[in-house]
Order: structure tokens, then C-alpha cells, then sequence
């Protein structure tokens, strides 16, 4: 058959099979070595019988026919080898499933590593420093938190100073940051100059026993901690890490931050400057993260880090978000085995590399493995270091873990690269829909066990249709429930500091003091335990004169219509008729309010009627009479109210103002005191409405507050009326400072969305539109039958947040409404009237149980007070009547301010013992109310 025949024929619009109708016996599925031997034998013994018949096994022809079958079955393999490796589903080399994943954008994970912070639970030094009672600290060993030694702290900080740069003495760190509610310090310890800061220990994990460095982290321009690029220098770091629950918590004290694995280095030169190059480094089990690469000098000095950037689909180092200045970059390409390929870029978006290199990486277990705190204890090192007087030094640590560490990841299996590649290319990296939420964190983490996503909408839906959200967080909503609970927690809180300079103590002063003192909770202690002055013997009313909407003028009268001065100008309780005070007004006998503040004919408790009102002072004109004349020469009144009050309204009590700012004077004297080491207090005068010291002869350090005592002088320690007190051990200050919160909750009914730094404008009114909660006023009077008669508000003040972060919904904070946004509550009486604390406080209260939930955190779970027996008051009137019920029944004695519960022993003898799984808070429960909360008109969700 020539070839210009086959030619013809091949493009011809016959079968192909018909150029080859000589090898119609021939077996062409011949692929093995036996299938093709026979193949080619039977052929020739069926077209060539007479030419060849020589088959015998020592026959030279069938020497050659086992040659050809021989490199038919290799070709065989080769070719079908080499189709498999080309598809993704059928490959099973590791470097071609590598291949193909990049294909698809998709970059497999080495092993990942284990790293987590061991904390520092002793020290001992070499060097001969004292404390501040002139102990030697040479070569002995402080324990952090050691109940036997008072001065633990002052002799630890001591020896860790020493080791420290002399800029940065404990309290005066190179960084100060907070991290999931830990306040963070970043410390540098001097340590030789040339020396890489790494120190390598081992520990016996589970089976094996795994190499770990102390490395150098840093909270640096991030909020996670990262080890710093590896380099000769000459300070490592050492974390203060303090969550304000004591020295003997776990997450309080100095931390070194660690790693599992060995640090190592590999040289190597580039002459040729080639784009696209590729640098192979064939060590198995590198770390999927801790790559660093420097261009060296020809003393072997490092001189330029080259940036890492993520590796990418193609061959160029070219996408990446570093700037433009910035071309020395390489990525990282894994390859089997977990070695690593160094790739760099074309000179046109990053430089092409020529010279001496040095690369430093991480090698690790390569295996999953958990560390326990079991695994990690007592681990003893020794740091050298530079004295402050440059001479070398040993500081000797002992090292422990404190919780688990579960971060460790061996590299991604066969399976999982072809299952994740071929998810990353579906969802193209981008997350939208529900089903890319639930696929794509598996591509990008390889220790999530599990997710799950739901689509809030369903696509197709049209995007220009409202959605309604009815969590809140999207849509406004409107709600009515009837399970809601009120109560009122009262606590004395703290926080802790340290500090070196005077620009220090006043930071806390400003970020801490008066921060607390303009959180709502301090007003509320204000309002509950100072109160209302009554003014009432003095018969004084309002006599009005012009009014606005929301607003009117006017003056204070007595019962013969003569002007009262106010303010400074007055002598008698009206002294505390300031700008900024709150004043209660109530109605004649036989009237009543209506909705719009008019004083009407009726009784007290008819529907949409009151019998007060409250309103705040926002101007005054000198005295307040216009020198007992009464109205300004323009016809307006010389003090202007927040409400419009009616004629003859009588004035019934004051509350002063609150000042939320210190005075400079009490400021520097607050620096002065902590300066000095001083126990102090500090008090809020309700007759200046000023802050005041209370110096500590004069402080009385009872938890219990009182102003029977207040700016008591007499140095006999009588003033409990402290709001913050200050006490210090001798280097750190402890402050304890009084608060009182509102929450209200819903059993079941309802959740509550509420977003703190959201503020929602009005337009119409000019107004910032707060969410609420309407206690409604068909609820029942406390102590009565009758109704409240109008709706009460309280408003929406902040979320509650768990220890680990997590926001309750099902209860929120509230406080006292202020409609008008002007700073001074509209009504704080509120929850006076709703729960009525002062009548029989027996039964105003509501119970919760508290259990510890699977991750150590306190929940309250409230309990119907029908389940709780509260008739008999003490423990031996319960053990009077035991008989009356059954095991398990839980009393609470409120004498004795304690729980009970019933058992019945083996021998069928009841008896109670206490217990603490119960708490009880002032409130009510079983509330009428209606909760609105407002989402901003920009906040929608998408329907697509």
C-alpha cells in the first residue's frame, strides 16, 4: 500500500478501518505481553504457514517475537500510564495529582505544624540582682503565683527585667495590643548579637517524641500572634499576656510562643538570570507556612528578604496585593513528599533572581497528633542573655502548657486533593451561594471536620423585593411576646493595671475610669442608690408660660404663687434644680394626665392616664425668678423644661445631675495617689456633682454602700460610699468600681438583634430612632389588680456577651428611655413601677439555675418560681416541714439568703443541704411587652 494511497485514503469520507483490511485478524486489544506473543505467532501461522513454521521455544525468530511483544507491553503501559496520569479522577501518583490540582487553581497543603504559647511558671537568673527588700535573686528559683511568697510578682518582674532591653521594664512594653479580650505586652529580651533566636527542646507526645523551638512572636501590624522571619539579631520576645482574672488563671502571666519542628537552612546560588525559574529543595516534610527567603552577600551575610506570595494558577509570581515597589517575591509550590519547589517571577511583576541565596524552613512530624497540658510540664530551658551591664547571663525558665493544642495537620491525602480541587473550581474562590459557603472552608483549612450553610433566600427571587429578616440584623421587626422578665443585677466589678510613667495612669484614668463612669450601668447606680430629693413641703408647682412641641418655659411657684429660686441661688432642696437635673411632677388631687401631659379630671389608674411626669432642667436664667419677678422681659420663662408641663403642676422630687467628667484637680490628685502607692476611693458629692477622694483613713473598704458616712473626714474609716476603689499589692493596682444593670429576657418567644455601633437617623425628626422594648401597660400593677394604664419603655442599651464571645439572644441589656436623645433620662422610674422592689421584696424576685456548659462556660436557664418553695424563710422552718415534700423539691430561704434541696437517704430519712446551682434576682417575669428594633435602610439582603 503506498503512501500516497493512505493519504487518499485518510481523508477520504470512507472508514479509516478499510486502509487497513490486511490486519483484519490481526487482535490490535493485544496490550499484555502474552496477549500480544500469542497475537503475533497466530497471525503468522495463519497468513504465513509456509514461510515460517519454526516455533520452538530456542528459536531465534521466537526470540524476536518476545523481544517485540516485550516493548509492545512496555509501550502498552507507558501510553496508558501516562492518560491516566493526565486525569484528575484516574491518577494516582502524588506529583501528577499535584499537577492537576494546580491545573485547577487548586494548591494542596503540606503539614501543618502544631504552635501555641507555653506559659513561664518559674525563673532563675545567674546575675546578682536584689528586690526591692534587698534579697538576693541570684540562682534562686520565683514561681509565678506562689501562694507562699507575697512578693512573687515584684521578685519575678525583677529577674525578667533584667533580662529585658533596659527600654522596655515590665509595664512599659515594645507593643501593647488585646486579642479576644487579652490584654497582650510585648517584651524583648537581649540575648547575643549574630545569634538566630530559636531554642529547641523535645517532649514525649503520645507515641513519639517530637522536636519543638521557643521562637521569636509578635502581635505586630496583625491581631494574631506569627513567628518573626528567622535572622541573626540580637532580642527574642517574651508575651505578657493578662485576662484580668488573677495571677493563677491560666491565660494571665509570661508567655513564650513555640513551635513543633526543626528550623533549617539550605545555600544556593543562581548565575543565570532566567525568567520563570524554578528552585527545587528536596527535603521532605516541610511546614506548609514557615518558608523565609534573604539574599546573601558574599560574606555569607543576609541583606534582602524576598516576599512570599501565594501561589498561583500559571507560572508567574504576578498577582498579589503587595505593592508595586516591592518586586522581590517567590512563591512556594508543594510537591510529593511534602518538599517544596521556590518559584520566581519574569522581571516584569517581580524581579528574576541572580546571586547567593539562603532559605530558611521548618520541618515537622508530618503526622495529626493533640498536646496535651500532660505532654508539656515543667519544661526547663536556659535563655542566655545581655545583662544591662553587657555581660553574658542565664535565665533559666520552666516551662508548662495550659490547654490543649489541637493544630497539627498532616498533608492532604490522595483523596481530599481531588475531591478539594475539584471543589475550588466549582465555587471559583468566591463564596455566594449557600452550597460555596458549605464547600469552599474545606479548600481553604484542612482541619474543618464539618460545615453547614443555608441559603436565607432562595435564588431567583427578585432583588428588588424587600426580604423580611426576622432575626433583626437585616430587616426592622416588630414584635409582641408575652414571656418577657425584668431583673436588676447589681455587682462590683474590676479591672487590673500596671504602670511606669504618669502619662500611663492617666491613659487608665481616661480609658478606664471615665469610660466606667459614662457607661450606663454607673448611672444607674447612681439613680437607684442616691435617688430623688422630695421637695414637697416647700408646695411648690409650675407655672407655665410659653410652650413648643417638646419643649416649654416657665418658673417654679409656691402656694401663694411666689417665684422659687433654683440652683445655687436657693438654700432648700431646690439647690439641686441644676441644667441637667431630673424633676417628677404629679397632679393634683382629682386630676390626673393624659397622653399629651394635660391635666384632666380623673382617678388614679384609668386607661392612657398618669399621675406623674418627668422632665429635665435644660436652661436657666440666673435664679430661675428673674429676681422674683418671675417671667424674662420677652415673655418667655427663665427655666425651660424637656416636656411641656401644665399649669399648677406639682413639683414632688429632684434628682441632681450626674457629671460624667473629673475635675483636673481630682484627676492629678487620682496620678498623685497611685503615684504614691496609695489605698484610696473615690466618691461622687451629690451636693457639688463632682467627683471627691476619699483617702484611706477615711475609706471604708465594705462591699455594702451607704452615704450616711459620705465625705466623712474623721479618719476612722467610715465612707462606704466609694463608686471605684483603688488597692495595690505593690506594683499592680487592683480597681473595684459599683454598677448596676437592667436585663430583660424572653423564654422563648423572641430573640433580640442589637448592633452598638449601628446608629439609625431619622430624617423626619433630625433624630437618632433607638430600639425598645414596651413593657405594655395591659400587664397587671405590682401588689394589684389594676392595670399599669400606659405602656412603660425602656431601651435597648447593649448585648451580653459570653467569656468566649458568644452574644446571648435571648436576653439584652436595657436602661431608662431617653426619647430625645438629649443625655438625661425621660423616666427612672421604670422599673420601680413594673417590679415595685420596695413592697414585699420577698416575692419580687425571679430565679435562674446555673450549669456549666460543655465548654466550661456559666449559663442561667430561669426557673418558674411555682418550682421553687418560698414560705418558710429559714433552714430550721424547712426542716420542720420536710415531710411535706418530695426528693428533689429545691426551697429557698430568703433570711438566710440560701438554697436548699431534698434528698431522701437509702433509709427513707429527708434532709436538705444547700446548694449553689440556683441564683435569684430582683425582677418579674411573665411580661406583656413589644420589642422594636430598627435596621438602617442600606442593610437589605441580597435575594440572589
Amino acid at each position: 500500500m503506498s503512501a500516497s494511497t493512505r493519504q487518499s485514503n485518510l481523508f477520504a469520507a470512507e472508514d479509516w478501518k478499510k486502509v487497513y483490511q490486511t490486519f483484519r485478524e490481526a487482535d490490535f486489544q493485544s496490550y499484555d505481553y502474552e496477549t500480544i506473543r500469542k497475537s503475533m505467532v497466530d497471525y503468522l501461522r495463519t497468513y504465513y504457514p509456509e514461510d515460517f513454521n519454526d516455533f520452538i521455544e530456542s528459536s531465534e525468530y521466537i526470540a524476536l517475537i518476545d523481544l517485540i511483544a516485550f516493548l509492545g507491553q512496555s509501550l502498552s503501559f507507558r501510553a496508558d500510564l501516562n492518560a491516566r496520569e493526565n486525569f484528575l479522577e484516574t491518577a494516582e501518583r502524588r506529583d501528577s495529582i499535584l499537577r492537576l490540582a494546580r491545573m485547577l487553581n487548586y494548591f494542596p497543603k503540606r503539614q501543618q505544624i502544631s504552635r501555641g504559647f507555653l506559659k513561664v511558671v518559674s525563673v532563675e537568673t545567674t546575675e546578682n540582682i536584689f528586690d526591692a527588700n534587698g534579697n538576693s535573686l541570684r540562682d534562686t528559683e520565683i514561681s509565678w503565683g506562689d501562694p507562699t511568697n507575697s512578693d512573687f510578682l515584684e521578685q519575678f518582674t525583677t529577674i525578667v527585667n533584667a533580662a529585658m532591653v533596659s527600654t522596655q521594664q515590665f509595664g512599659n512594653p515594645a507593643l501593647k495590643t488585646t486579642v479576644g479580650g487579652i490584654n497582650i505586652e510585648e517584651y524583648q529580651i537581649k540575648i547575643n548579637n549574630g545569634t538566630i533566636p530559636i531554642y529547641d527542646f523535645k517532649s514525649e507526645v503520645g507515641a513519639q517524641n517530637l522536636e519543638f523551638e521557643l521562637v521569636k512572636g509578635t502581635y505586630s501590624g496583625e491581631d494574631f500572634v506569627y513567628e518573626v522571619a528567622p535572622q541573626p539579631t540580637n532580642t527574642t520576645n517574651i508575651l505578657y499576656r493578662n485576662d484580668n482574672r488573677g495571677f493563677n488563671s491560666a491565660n494571665t502571666g509570661f508567655f513564650f510562643y513555640f513551635k513543633q519542628g526543626n528550623l533549617q537552612t539550605a545555600d544556593f546560588s543562581i548565575d543565570e538570570k532566567l525568567p520563570n525559574r524554578t528552585v527545587e529543595l528536596d527535603i521532605n516534610n516541610i511546614d506548609n507556612n514557615d518558608v523565609w527567603l534573604y539574599q546573601v552577600n558574599d560574606q555569607g551575610v543576609e541583606t534582602t528578604r524576598w516576599e512570599k506570595v501565594p501561589a498561583i494558577s500559571g507560572n508567574n509570581v504576578i498577582y498579589n496585593s503587595l505593592s508595586a515597589n516591592n518586586k522581590n517575591l517567590f512563591s512556594v509550590r508543594s510537591r510529593a513528599d511534602d518538599q517544596i519547589s521556590l518559584v520566581f517571577g519574569d522581571d516584569v511583576f517581580s524581579n528574576i533572581p541572580t546571586g547567593n541565596f539562603r532559605i530558611y524552613f521548618r520541618t515537622g512530624a508530618g503526622t495529626t497528633y493533640k498536646i496535651s497540658p500532660d505532654d508539656m510540664s515543667n519544661i526547663q530551658l536556659v535563655i542566655p542573655y545581655i545583662s544591662h551591664v553587657n555581660q553574658i547571663e542565664n535565665l533559666t525558665v520552666s516551662l508548662s502548657l495550659q490547654s490543649t493544642i489541637a493544630n497539627a495537620t498532616a498533608r492532604e491525602n490522595l483523596r481530599d486533593v481531588k475531591l478539594k480541587a475539584q471543589q475550588q473550581y466549582y465555587t471559583q474562590d468566591r463564596m455566594i451561594t449557600g452550597e460555596d459557603y458549605q464547600i469552599l472552608p474545606y479548600t481553604k483549612f484542612s482541619n474543618i471536620l464539618k460545615s453547614k450553610a443555608i441559603n436565607r433566600t432562595a435564588s431567583g427571587i427578585s432583588r428588588y423585593l424587600d426580604v423580611r429578616d426576622t432575626t433583626g440584623k437585616y430587616s426592622s421587626t416588630n414584635i409582641v411576646a408575652e414571656d418577657g422578665i425584668i431583673y436588676r443585677t447589681e455587682d462590683i466589678q474590676q479591672f487590673q493595671f500596671t504602670f511606669i510613667t504618669d502619662s500611663e495612669i492617666s491613659n487608665i484614668i481616661s480609658t478606664q475610669v471615665e469610660a466606667n463612669i459614662k457607661k450606663n450601668s454607673s448611672l444607674h447606680f447612681y439613680l437607684k442608690n442616691y435617688g430623688g430629693i422630695n421637695v414637697t413641703s416647700l408646695n411648690p408647682s409650675w407655672n407655665l408660660t410659653t410652650s413648643t412641641s417638646g419643649t416649654c418655659t416657665g418658673y417654679f411657684k409656691n402656694d401663694v404663687d411666689a417665684p422659687l429660686k433654683i440652683g445655687d441661688f436657693a438654700t432648700s432642696n431646690l439647690k439641686y434644680a441644676k441644667v441637667g437635673a431630673l424633676i417628677k411632677f404629679t397632679a393634683p388631687s382629682g386630676k390626673v394626665f393624659d397622653v399629651n401631659n394635660n391635666l384632666i379630671d380623673g382617678t388614679s389608674g384609668t386607661i392612657n392616664t398618669r399621675d406623674f411626669i418627668w422632665t429635665s432642667i435644660t436652661a436657666v436664667v440666673t435664679d430661675g425668678t428673674n429676681q422674683g419677678v418671675g417671667n424674662l422681659d420677652t415673655g418667655v420663662g427663665p427655666v425651660t423644661l424637656s416636656e411641656v408641663i401644665p399649669q399648677d403642676a406639682e413639683l414632688n422630687q429632684v434628682i441632681a445631675p450626674w457629671n460624667t467628667t473629673l475635675t483636673s484637680t481630682v484627676r492629678n490628685s487620682i496620678i498623685d495617689f497611685i503615684g504614691d502607692f496609695k489605698t484610696f476611693g473615690l466618691r461622687y458629692d451629690r451636693d457639688t456633682q463632682a467627683w471627691a477622694i476619699i483617702e484611706n483613713l477615711d475609706l471604708n473598704q465594705a462591699s455594702t454602700f451607704s452615704l450616711t458616712n459620705t465625705g466623712n473626714t474623721t479618719q476612722t474609716n467610715l465612707d462606704n460610699s466609694w463608686f471605684f476603689k483603688f488597692t495595690n499589692d505593690g506594683s499592680t493596682y487592683t480597681v473595684n468600681f459599683r454598677s448596676t444593670d437592667y436585663i430583660f429576657e424572653s423564654k422563648l418567644e423572641t430573640r433580640f438583634y442589637f448592633d452598638n455601633d449601628l446608629k439609625i437617623f431619622d430624617p423626619r425628626t433630625g433624630k437618632t430612632i433607638q430600639d425598645k422594648i414596651n413593657i405594655l401597660k395591659v400587664n397587671a400593677l405590682p401588689d394589684s389588680t389594676n392595670s399599669l394604664a400606659v405602656d412603660y419603655a425602656m431601651q435597648v442599651d447593649d448585648v451580653i456577651t459570653e467569656t468566649d464571645g458568644f452574644i446571648l439572644t435571648n436576653r439584652i441589656k436595657v436602661t431608662f428611655p431617653d426619647i430625645d436623645s438629649d443625655g438625661v433620662v425621660d423616666n427612672p422610674e421604670v422599673f420601680d413601677i413594673v417590679v415595685g422592689p420596695d413592697v414585699n421584696p420577698t416575692q419580687k424576685i425571679v430565679f435562674y439555675q446555673t450549669s456549666t456548659s460543655s465548654g466550661g462556660y456559666l449559663t442561667y436557664t430561669p426557673v418558674d418560681s411555682t418550682d421553687i418553695e418560698q414560705r418558710y424563710t429559714t433552714q430550721a422552718a424547712i426542716n420542720e416541714v420536710l415531710a411535706q415534700f418530695s426528693s428533689g423539691q429545691i426551697f429557698y430561704a430568703n433570711s438566710d439568703e440560701k438554697f436548699y434541696i431534698l434528698s431522701i437517704s437509702g433509709s427513707n430519712v429527708k434532709s436538705i443541704a444547700e446548694t449553689t446551682d440556683y441564683v435569684k434576682r430582683t425582677g418579674r417575669s411573665d411580661l406583656l411587652f413589644q420589642y422594636t428594633h430598627n435596621s438602617p435602610n442600606n442593610r437589605r439582603i441580597d435575594p440572589s
